[in-house]
């Protein structure tokens, strides 16, 4: 949490986009607020230096996840990255099947983090190609959000399981901008099918440069458009929670102090909190009253509970991601599921810094599928060590008298 903070706010100081407006007390206090918070918390709970082995892969769990997504396909009436690359039409928010998607998605994405600790593990050819399998399932509907949750995830599980020389930090350093020009060059391609859709007329790879709003010292640095991917979105979260602390006007509880709307539908998954919403007739906040521009909606985990209910909304918030943090560190502790577990932890607040995770089922549901298999795990794990333990022998002795 402490390390997106200093590099959003470093990348926000360079101004290559002008959306963005200078960046108010009341914001800056707050993210300090928080990045202090979690630091200390970072320190107090390092985790496990000596993590168990891996739980092996389960050859059902792989061929379900197949049989989901050829069903989803066959649905869908195609592939959906295919239809992308050939300019078919396809509406990447219907693909997959109707009850189940969320789910399963969570589910792939859980597996695909735990191949990855396996194969690392065992160095085997045949959990790599599980891992690979899975990577290509998710690329396979053209999400970036799913491949970019299970990327970060892995590279967690890596730096957790192998100490890293000058060399390997190079290496993924590297990885890392290939895998954000790569993230903006498929923006490029997303974008411009997406204008052509709606307007019927052929659109330049390069639209980023009006999305993003370009400004002049971007120009100036003659960079491929495709950078401006990974930078509008790791800058404009911070300009929509600037905007947000803007739109509650420096009150402790905003305009209209929604507690109740905060409740529902900010400090749990939507799955839930958009249902029990309904029953109690508590509408969700609308993020666009304090948006910069209308289609750039991420603002943090903070956004809408600092819109809807002010400081007291955010720090809630706050709590609530402390509180998840902290009870998933001690219910993974000890299980052969705690690299991966950690890995999703720090994927969700990674990302927390974009959006609300905690409310986003489809990555914090895979939190909560590895924390329950763990859970499991330890479970059967005594039980076993019960039954096999011998019940200790007694001799009856004849009493003296």
């Amino acid at each position: 949490m402490p390390g997106w903070i200093l590099a959003a706010a470093a990348l926000y100081f360079l101004g290559w986009s002008d959306l963005l407006d200078p960046l108010r007390v009341d914001t800056g206090l707050f993210l300090g607020v928080i990045a202090i918070a979690f630091a200390v918390l970072a320190q107090q709970h390092p985790g496990d230096e000596h993590p168990r082995a891996a739980l092996p892969l389960n050859v059902w769990a792989v061929a379900l996840i197949t049989a989901y997504f050829v069903g989803a396909y066959v649905k869908n009436g195609g592939v959906p990255i295919l239809q992308l690359v050939s300019g078919a039409d396809y509406d990447i928010y219907a693909f997959g099947v109707d009850g189940l998607h969320i789910a399963m998605l969570c589910f792939t994405g859980y597996y695909g983090v735990r191949a990855f600790r396996v194969f690392l593990d065992s160095m085997r050819a045949r959990d790599l190609v599980v891992f690979v399998w899975v990577v290509t399932l998710l690329a396979s509907i053209a999400n970036r959000s799913a491949v970019s949750f299970l990327f970060v995830a892995c590279v967690l599980v890596y730096l957790r399981l192998r100490r890293l020389s000058a060399i390997w930090i190079v290496a993924l350093v590297l990885a890392a901008l290939v895998f954000m020009y790569l993230f903006g060059v498929f923006g490029d391609v997303r974008l411009a099918h997406q204008i052509e859709a709606a307007t019927g007329e052929p659109a330049a790879r390069d639209a980023v440069l009006r999305f993003s709003r370009a400004s002049d010292a971007y120009a100036n640095m003659n960079l491929s458009p495709s950078w401006l991917w990974s930078y509008t979105y790791f800058t404009t979260p911070l300009a929509n929670l600037n905007a947000a602390f803007e739109y509650a006007g420096g009150q402790l509880c905003s305009q209209s102090c929604g507690v109740s709307t905060v409740l529902f539908y900010d400090f749990i998954p939507d799955v839930i909190g958009a249902r029990l919403g309904g029953v109690f007739g508590t509408e969700d906040f609308d993020k666009q009253v304090f948006l910069i521009a209308p289609d750039v909606t991420a603002s943090t985990l903070f956004g809408s509970a600092v819109g809807a209910s002010g400081v007291v909304g955010g720090l809630g918030m706050a709590c609530v991601l402390v509180v998840v943090g902290l009870v998933s560190l001690k219910l993974l502790s000890g299980s052969r599921l705690y690299v991966e577990g950690v890995a999703l932890l720090g994927t969700t607040i990674f990302f927390s810094f974009f959006e609300n995770m905690i409310a986003y089922t489809s990555l914090f549901g895979q939190l909560a599928i590895v924390v329950v298999r763990a859970q499991l795990d330890l479970w059967t794990e005594r039980r076993s060590r019960r039954l096999t333990t011998p019940e200790r022998a007694y001799v009856w002795l004849p009493e003296r008298g």
